[in-house]
């Protein structure tokens, strides 16, 4: 019997699938200390008491209390990483974004809504789009205004700023390719100027649906000053920007020091005095150091939890004073298996692609990765959806393929190992096909090739050698934006972009600035092309669905098996944890500044 015929096998005995994936001592403890493991014995009556340990939070910003120090655990290395949100190297927006200001922001909702695409004036105050939509104009606020340290000196943010960062990100950004139109013929901004210092004018290469949202987005619009290249000071180690924090130490691989930016024209906020990044890069000492509570929380960008399923129950357990929170709404992004496009690839064929999805388990993945039966045993919701090319999250268009709705194309998001071996078999192999996997540097990866790889693997269909990259900028370099030119297949992490769209471009075009799809067909390019520019709503609605039956059949890259509605952990004395949620690239801005250290519960 194989590794995942045991486990299937073992679906009902929750200490023989935590015993096989080698995942759950921890909660097969928890389980063992609570009497038992199975479904009778652990389910209140009525769930009652187990959603009584829920924590709903609310927004507590007016009860905030200013200063103390945020110590929070970086995931990652800070040794690839800079606070330039246009290096020629990586993609470094996130870190970036404490210290920059754009010319609109997201609009946050309150915990449980889901964030919208709704802008709110950040260095600008207004926009308009002209009637046949192919021009945008901003105007600036004139007030808010850059580090009062050189070469700055304090000065406001002005249109040429703007225009200086543009054409920055224009130059030598690895994304460019997403929006500049004279890389891409999908990228749908011709040009940026000035004509005075409070107007800033775009020109479109075409009506583009998600425009302002996409301005907004801080891999495309954060605000450097015009002097960044002057020589005046290192813009990958320190800024003079003119957002809500300023750096204050930045020692590689060791500590990354943010300070309240005194003059930020959101008077009173960050209510923080600092935010300190440290980088430990080990899970077992992070979780130590969250037990012990030295970090308050540890989670990644758009509030998902990086403790991992299994060891959430346990530290609710042994420290019932954290806070224990809910994710609220599915990911409105996927993370994706890709491949190589040589001309010698196997992976052309899309029988061969079909194939290797059908022999995912994509139910049995989710439950292990997020150790979803410790929560249902104890009474509490665990719910799951798989994704397809529009991620489980993305609701306004996600067809679920258990249901119906998704059409033919589910059969390919189904396990059948038969089908898949018969697909194989008509590709011309009779054997397993051979092939490198280079497991990605990014957050969790190294936890879902394993089984990715057992599970092609236990019908002999397939045979991998794995090999890991040296680090995370070669993985870039060599995979992400290296256009299919590479061995094999590997997997990558994908962003949270304001409209589908950038989803679609950056997953499922291969003209975009992500080169996770490495070759595609005429009708992907035209569905993508047609809803880019389509503003009747419902129209749009239907092709971006058939975009998605499409790609579901042909299957250019492999969506992750999908998401659960897992849970967050956080010490209670960080204020506002998650009482205001908005799009996940742009917490440093737009709900950080909102979160105080709450000392009354200590």
């Amino acid at each position: 019997m194989t590794y995942w015929q045991d486990i299937v096998g073992a679906r009902t005995t929750r200490r023989r699938v935590l015993a096989a994936t080698g995942m759950g001592t921890a909660a097969a403890a928890f389980l063992a200390a609570c009497g038992g493991g199975s479904d009778s014995e652990n389910k209140s009556s009525d769930g009652k008491a187990a959603n009584d340990r829920l924590f709903k939070p609310t927004d507590t910003s007016s009860k905030a209390v200013p200063g103390g120090t945020w110590q929070r655990i970086y995931p990652g290395t800070l040794l690839a990483a800079n606070v330039d949100p246009y290096a020629k190297v990586g993609l470094n927006s996130g870190l970036a974004l404490h210290v920059h200001s754009r010319m609109f922001q997201y609009k946050p909702t309150v915990y449980p809504d889901v964030p919208t695409t709704e802008v709110a004036p950040d260095a600008a105050d207004s926009y308009e789009l002209s009637p046949d939509k192919m021009t945008l104009t901003f105007k600036m606020k004139g007030d808010v205004k850059f580090d009062s340290r050189q070469p700055t000196n304090g000065r406001p943010v002005q249109a040429s700023d703007v225009v200086f960062s543009w054409n920055r990100f224009a130059a030598q950004a690895p994304n460019r390719k997403d929006m500049i139109n004279s890389l891409n013929p999908f990228g749908p901004v011709l040009s940026a100027t000035n004509p005075d210092e409070k107007t800033v004018v775009f020109k479109l290469a075409y009506p583009y649906v998600p425009i302002v949202g996409f301005l907004a987005y801080p891999r495309y619009g954060q605000i450097q000053p015009k002097e960044t290249d002057s020589g005046g000071f290192n813009p990958e180690l320190e800024s003079r920007g003119s957002g809500p924090w300023r750096i204050d130490r930045f020692e590689k691989d060791v500590e990354l020091r943010f300070v309240r930016n005194p003059d930020w024209y959101n008077k009173g906020k960050p209510f923080f005095d600092a935010m300190s990044y440290k980088f430990l890069p080990e899970y077992a000492t992070v979780l130590s150091q969250f037990r012990s509570g030295a970090i308050w929380e540890y989670h990644q960008a758009g509030q998902n939890s990086l403790i991992r399923g299994d060891d959430v129950l346990p530290l609710k357990r042994d420290v019932p004073k954290l806070n224990m929170i809910q994710t609220p709404a599915y990911s409105r992004t996927a993370n994706v298996i890709f491949f190589s496009s040589k001309a010698d690839s196997p992976w052309k064929d899309a029988r061969v692609r079909q194939a290797a999805s059908m022999l995912l388990d994509r139910d049995l993945i989710l439950d292990t990765i997020y150790a979803n039966k410790n929560f249902t045993d104890q009474g509490l919701p665990a719910d799951k959806r798989w994704h397809t090319h529009i991620p489980a999250g993305e609701t306004l268009y996600y067809e679920d393929p258990k249901s119906g709705a998704f059409g033919p194309s589910s059969k390919y998001f189904k396990r059948d190992p038969a089908a898949a071996k018969a697909l194989l078999k008509a590709a011309g192999f009779n054997g397993p096909v051979k092939q490198k996997w280079t497991v990605s540097t990014h957050t969790l990866h190294d936890r879902y090739t394993p089984i990715f790889v057992e599970m092609m693997q236990e019908f002999k269909d397939f045979e991998f050698t794995q090999e890991k990259p040296q680090n995370i900028q070669q993985f870039q370099n060599d995979y992400i934006f290296g256009e299919g030119k590479f061995d094999g297949v590997t997997s990558s992490i994908t962003t949270v972009y304001p409209d589908v769209d950038g989803l679609i471009q950056n997953n499922y075009g291969s003209a975009g600035g992500f080169q996770v799809m490495t070759f595609t067909d005429d009708k992907t390019v035209a569905l993508s092309k047609s809803q880019r520019s389509e503003f009747d709503a419902t129209k749009r609605k239907g092709q971006i669905q058939d975009l998605a039956h499409h790609l579901g059949e042909q299957l250019f890259n492999i969506p992750f098996p999908g998401d659960s509605l897992g849970y967050n952990l956080a010490w209670p004395q960080l204020g506002n944890y998650m009482g205001l949620i908005t799009q996940s690239a742009a917490e440093a801005a737009e709900t950080w500044p909102y979160y105080w250290y709450d000392k009354s519960k200590e």
